[in-house]
């Protein structure tokens, strides 16, 4: 009897020992998760806030192209002249005469911009202040002032600066791009500060992008205070039905339908995610796991005074019921086996953490070498950027001194590139790029490493080569380039530099080498080839 207590009681403290181990497993698998969580929203907060600003950045661009068109210029100082001399009446004829001929001359361009950029909003502000002239989106509303409220146009007015960011006007909370807007005078021949122009757009093909690129969705909440301190009531009556408000806030964007969204909120606010200033978690519904992370929503305003409330928040999420659902059944697979044979478990909780352990890193690594691709490319054209073949230059440079073995280096520059840009536009510039960047690379082998410098400059590496066999590959990119029809009747030619690493040169100093023959070649009339000799400082063809 006594022996059997003994073994009872070591039992049962072998069965205890094991449960306290099986549930310290569990809460460490549980932290990881959390931790996996944790890095996840990071990343779709910085994500999204470098989205958001390339996104208002192109409207910016947008109203400058449009803003220093000289005949609307000349049209907006005409608009601002006729408003003074008729006491400031929007509706007097010739006002009115002005903001039409106005709307006519950019009309075409609207819609194009609002086919193709998904741009909502072109609107003509007077200075000082905010007071609408033109909005090219509704043009019957005018003259309407907005001082206490587009705080983006304030600023482009007051500083005579750009100004970009996230704002709620009077008719919707969107992307912005503000610019000032001059125009010459004829008379005094001076220029004059005449207001600001506006682009805008939602974000809705933010998301979408956003959705389709990291699968993950994502929702604008904007705070109900804000909405109806900016917003004119018969515009938030409209924008926001029952459907798209919530308790203090209102849906402003979402990837999925209101309801869902609404339910993800409601679930994260009852599992106490929403109380933190950037929380985040995993919660079930409707028998689905889910992560759950929300961060603040800064306005323009709100980026420059830290003491402003939020504009709102965004709220993100993910279905990871196959993972969670993994994790809870080899959990309780574990324990049943421990039940069974306290050394059978003890091997099983090993097995089971240890593939559990390596799912997790895997998918930790997947999504490091997702953000690591992005951040060596050029997110342009796809080719490597300059940090990262500044890598690939030192380890060639470290095998050249360890092996003897030679290598050369292609820098080149689209000539007149900036004509292109001025004559045909920025987004035919782009189509340019990419296409030079594709018809270089059918040139290269496989080994070469090609890379966007920056701005129409492209360096390339080219391991186990010499100086003669790096002329040739140049010359064939060269010709390449100028028998290819890049866009239209468009046709490009470039300039090269070629040279070969002399040892105990350092990285900075071939890179230059060939910099400087590509130079040589601008010089000797553009579209040709240059080498740098390794036994004289100047370049030669």
């Amino acid at each position: 009897m006594k022996n059997n207590k003994v073994l009872i009681f070591l039992s049962l403290l072998l069965f205890s020992t094991y449960s306290v181990f099986i549930w310290q497993i569990y809460n460490t698998v549980k932290n990881d998760l959390l931790k996996n969580v944790h890095s996840w929203a990071a990343d779709r907060q910085t994500i999204f806030n470098i989205v958001l600003r390339e996104k208002a950045t192109a409207m910016q661009q947008i109203a400058t192209y449009v803003g220093n068109t000289p005949e609307i210029q000349k049209l907006f100082l005409e608009a601002k002249t006729a408003l003074e001399r008729n006491n400031n009446d929007h509706n007097a004829p010739q006002v009115n005469d002005i903001r039409r001929t106005l709307y006519d001359t950019v009309r075409h361009s609207w819609e194009v911009m609002h086919t193709r950029y998904d741009v909502r909003q072109l609107h003509f502000h007077f200075a000082p202040g905010s007071t609408s002239f033109l909005r090219v989106h509704s043009p019957l509303k005018f003259s309407d002032n907005m001082d206490d409220v587009r705080y983006t146009i304030l600023d482009a007015n007051t500083l005579l600066i750009p100004t970009m960011g996230v704002e709620t006007g009077r008719v919707y909370t969107g992307i912005r791009g503000v610019i000032p807007m001059f125009a010459l005078d004829e008379v005094s021949d001076k220029k004059i500060h005449t207001g600001a122009l506006e682009a805008g757009t939602s974000f809705s093909l933010l998301l979408k992008m956003l959705q389709n690129e990291m699968s993950t969705n994502f929702a604008i909440l904007l705070s109900s205070g804000h909405v109806q301190k900016n917003m004119w009531d018969e515009c938030v009556a409209k924008k926001f039905d029952k459907d798209n408000r919530l308790e203090s806030f209102f849906i402003e964007d979402t990837t999925q339908s209101p309801a869902l969204t609404k339910r993800i909120f409601d679930l994260a606010k009852q599992k106490k995610i929403i109380e933190e200033k950037q929380g985040y978690g995993i919660a079930e519904l409707d028998g689905q796991y889910y992560k759950i992370a929300h961060f603040s929503l800064r306005d323009y305003r709100g980026t420059l005074h830290a003491d402003l409330p939020d504009a709102g928040m965004v709220l993100c999420w993910e279905n990871i019921t196959p993972l969670w659902n993994h994790f809870h059944t080899r959990t309780r697979n574990t324990i049943l086996i421990a039940i069974l044979s306290l050394i059978l478990l003890e091997i099983a909780l090993l097995t089971g953490w240890h593939i559990t352990s390596n799912q997790l890193k895997h998918i930790i690594r997947k999504q490091t070498a997702r953000m690591e691709f992005l951040a060596t490319r050029d997110p342009l054209t796809g080719i490597l950027n300059r940090r990262k073949i500044e890598e690939h230059v030192a380890r060639e440079i470290n095998r050249h001194h360890r092996y003897n073995t030679e290598f050369s280096m292609i820098m080149f520059d689209l000539d007149h590139f900036k004509k292109v840009n001025d004559t045909w536009g920025h987004d035919v510039g782009d189509i340019v790029l990419k296409k030079v960047v594709a018809r270089t690379s059918a040139t290269l082998r496989e080994i070469d490493i090609f890379a966007r410098w920056g701005g129409e400059e492209f360096l390339i590496l080219l391991p186990e080569t010499s100086i003669d066999m790096a002329y040739q590959a140049a010359e064939r990119i060269r010709l390449a380039i100028r028998e290819t029809k890049i866009y239209e009747e468009l046709t490009i030619t470039v300039s090269l530099g070629v040279a070969q690493y002399v040892d105990g040169e350092t990285m900075d100093e071939i890179i230059k080498n060939a910099d400087l023959a590509m130079y040589e070649a601008k010089h000797k009339g553009r579209d040709c080839t240059c080498v740098k000799s390794s036994d004289s400082p100047d370049p030669l063809v």
